[in-house]
């Protein structure tokens, strides 16, 4: 759904999938990778930085998955997105480009 090969050099990848039928569709992945492989997803994707992310008050529409970090207590995160034919892609990464939230979702 992403439109993008995942990474390589990919760990520790979690995933969460929610709604679907009658209701919003929407996927949750969790996952560590390079710096190189995370600006290759932002350019393969087409993802814009959102201007309008402020980590200080939680506006993302990722949820923290049970067994991986909190991205609310990552310092310095980015959040890059795009909104595609009724698809929308929210990608969050740590200042360092090595741990990456991604939620893909559909209306």
């Amino acid at each position: 759904m992403a439109k993008a090969e995942l990474p390589a050099d990919i760990s520790d990848l979690q995933v969460q999938f929610t709604g679907g039928g009658v209701t919003d569709h929407g996927d949750t992945y969790y996952f560590k990778t390079s710096p190189p492989e995370i600006e290759r997803l932002i350019s393969t994707m087409n993802l814009s930085l959102d201007q309008s992310f402020d980590q200080s008050a939680s506006q993302s529409f990722m949820r923290s998955l049970p067994n991986a970090p909190d991205y609310r207590r990552w310092t310095g995160a980015r959040q890059y997105k795009k909104y595609d034919d009724g698809w929308f892609y929210y990608m969050l990464i740590n200042s360092a480009k090595t741990e990456v939230y991604m939620f893909i979702g559909s209306i």
